[in-house]
């Protein structure tokens, strides 16, 4: 029985962590993300315009590499904007809540002792 508790405590113990840890981190994240415009742009003729991918872009792109080429631009792109700023503060809260619901679980099994 006493070594079923201390992986109870064990397992309790690195949820919180990890809960508190994750959230903070998101904190720190989405303070950060406020702070900063993470749009980036491209200079043309003197003007500086939002950085989008033009038809020129994609057009060579589909050219040189095909439609797969474009459907992994497409993806890397996606997660590109998925990791940064306010959608990574988002992102790590998440992982944080299942991480933690994890080792609570753990923990429900170890005080069960199975």
């Amino acid at each position: 029985m006493q070594r079923s508790s201390s992986a109870f405590r064990l397992w309790f113990a690195l949820g919180v962590v990890i809960l508190i840890a994750g959230f903070a981190g998101a904190y720190l994240v989405k303070s950060k993300a406020g702070e900063s415009a993470s749009a980036q742009y491209r200079l043309v003729g003197g003007q500086a315009y939002q950085s989008e991918e033009s038809k020129q872009d994609v057009d060579g792109l589909q050219r040189y590499g095909g439609t797969p080429a474009l459907i992994v631009a497409a993806y890397k792109r996606k997660l590109h904007n998925l990791f940064q700023g306010e959608n990574l503060a988002y992102v790590l809260a998440i992982a944080a809540v299942v991480l933690a619901g994890l080792c609570f679980r753990a923990a429900l099994d170890a005080e069960r002792g199975d």
